[in-house]
Parts: structure tokens; C-alpha cells; sequence
């Protein structure tokens, strides 16, 4: 009896897993189908427009872009005359050999190195001062001028000491100037949570006046990153998914982690691998197709 009884299971088994089958190829699914997969023919494929690329490693770059100001800057002009001062009395003091005079011309100075670094000097721009710059009071003409910009706390580790900047302004239609950032502050502004940068610029015909307002753009490079277009990305809210292409018209949705966004491509930290074949346009309707599929309606291929 109890024999008879399991050969009735295993016949009522193979049954069920004979109709879903059936029912699945009805539905235009393949049997390999797994969750959240979609199979969509390649006639449906070129009419609602998928794309189809691949993961890459390429050498990604990050433009950031901020606004800022030709430097008018009263408070750093007398740090720097101070300083200046203060190494021209350390000098005499030496030469005068009196340890009372050295001591106290050591620690002016000391105060005035201070007080520049506060204001976003590198040592390199503290050595290289003789006298308070001129430019920060009333502008150069030819000469080199300061633009103060702005970076936030996120892009704070990918703007260095060096890298050039493009300066526009509104009120200079069609020109762009360019310059090097001289020095990054070290302290975050605590209300805008921001650091102020220091590019060198040169002051074509005088054309940048204290105060102005310009536009600032740096091209900061990332290195060779795992990257996929940014099309091919839907943020699910918690998650991000890329549709990663299999064969016979199949896709799989893959959840991945993402890092920089860098001039039209996003970079993957995880979630996919290099030359893997992927959707880059149309996955939001692969999307759509699949939560279809998994409520139970009909599927159009």
C-alpha cells in the first residue's frame, strides 16, 4: 500500500512539472529561464530600441565644476606684508647676534607662517613670499591674478595641487582662461562644506577684475576604471541594476555597486565583470517587462 502510494506522488510530480513547462513555453519563455529573467525576441529587441555593449575597463576622467571669484583679498595682502616684515627682522636679528632679539623675531615669524597657512597658503607659497601681492587688492594687468573656488567634501580627494583649470565668465563671452591650482585649503568650511581652492591665472589684457565672478571647471582623471555607460544603469532605489545579455534573446537583471560618475559613464565597484555583454539602452522597458512577468501578466514578444 505504502508503495502504491509513493508511485501515485512521483506520477502526480512529473505531471506538475510536465503542464508548468508547458505553461512556460506557452508563455514564450525558455526552460532555462530563471526569477527575474526575461527572454524578448530580436524583432521586439529592434523595435522598442535596445542596445547592446559591454562592461569596459577604460581610463575614465571626472570634470568638475564649480563657481568662484578673482580674488579681492584685503586680510591675506597684510598676512603677507606681515610675513614679509617678519622674516626681513628675523634677518637683522641674526646679524645683530642678539639671542633676545633672535627669539622674538623666530616667534613673529612662526606667527606670521601660521597665519598664512590658515589662510591657504602651501609652504611653498609661504617661501616664495617678499612682499603682499598687489593683484589680491587691485587686479593685475598681464600679470598673474587669484581665483578662489569652491570643492565639496566629495571632491576633495580627486582635486590636487598642479591640475589645470578652465576660468569662464558670463561677462566675458567666448573667452577662457586658463591656470594651475596653486594650493587647497586644509580646514572644510563648516556651512557650505566646501574647501576653497587657489588657482594662478594669467590676466590676459587685465580682463579679470577683484570680485568678478567666474566659472571654474577641472579635469581630474580616475585612472582606469571598470566602467559601463550611464544609460545602462536604473537606480531601483536601494539598489542599481545593469541587464546583463545571455544567449537565446535572454536578460538577467545583475544588482551592482557604483562609484564615480565620470562624463556619461558610471564606474562599477561590483556586480559585473570586464567584457561582460550588457543592455545600454532600452533597459528600463526590459525593466517594465520583467515586473510584468513577475505579477502574472501577459508577456508581448
Amino acid at each position: 500500500m505504502k508503495n502504491l502510494f509513493m508511485l501515485v506522488f512521483i506520477i502526480i510530480l512529473a505531471y506538475c512539472a510536465h503542464a508548468q513547462m508547458e505553461h512556460r513555453q506557452h508563455e514564450g519563455m525558455s526552460p532555462a529561464e530563471k526569477p527575474g529573467q526575461v527572454k524578448i525576441s530580436q524583432e521586439r529587441q529592434q523595435l522598442v530600441g535596445i542596445k547592446i555593449g559591454y562592461a569596459q575597463v577604460l581610463p575614465l576622467k571626472k570634470m568638475i565644476r564649480t563657481v568662484g571669484a578673482v580674488a579681492y583679498d584685503p586680510e591675506l595682502y597684510s598676512a603677507q606684508t606681515e610675513y614679509a616684515q617678519a622674516v626681513l627682522a628675523r634677518d637683522k636679528a641674526y646679524e645683530n647676534e642678539d639671542l633676545k632679539i633672535i627669539e622674538n623675531a623666530e616667534e613673529l615669524l612662526s606667527a606670521a607662517q601660521l597665519n598664512l597657512k590658515r589662510l591657504g597658503l602651501s609652504e611653498a607659497m609661504i617661501r616664495d613670499t617678499k612682499k603682499g601681492d598687489d593683484s589680491l587688492l587691485v587686479g593685475a594687468e598681464n600679470g598673474l591674478v587669484w581665483v578662489y573656488g569652491k570643492i565639496y567634501e566629495n571632491e576633495i580627494p580627486l582635486v590636487k595641487k598642479g591640475m589645470t583649470a578652465h576660468i569662464s565668465s558670463k561677462g566675458l563671452p567666448g573667452k577662457m582662461f586658463m591656470g594651475k591650482i596653486a594650493a587647497v585649503d586644509t580646514v572644510i568650511d563648516e556651512a557650505t562644506r566646501s574647501l576653497k581652492i587657489r588657482t594662478a591665472v594669467k590676466n590676459e589684457k587685465g580682463l579679470l577684475k577683484p570680485n568678478m565672478y567666474v566659472d571654474v571647471q577641472i579635469e581630474a582623471p580616475l585612472g582606469k576604471k571598470l566602467a559601463v555607460p550611464e544609460e545602462a544603469v536604473l537606480d531601483a532605489g536601494e539598489h542599481q541594476i545593469v541587464y546583463a545579455v545571455r544567449d537565446g534573446g535572454i536578460f538577467e537583471p545583475k544588482s551592482v555597486i557604483v562609484g564615480q560618475r565620470a562624463e556619461g559613464y558610471l564606474e562599477i565597484l561590483k556586480g559585473l565583470k570586464a567584457g561582460e555583454k550588457i543592455v545600454t539602452s532600452g533597459n528600463f522597458l526590459i525593466d517594465s517587462e520583467s515586473k510584468l512577468k513577475s505579477t502574472g501578466g501577459e508577456h508581448v514578444h
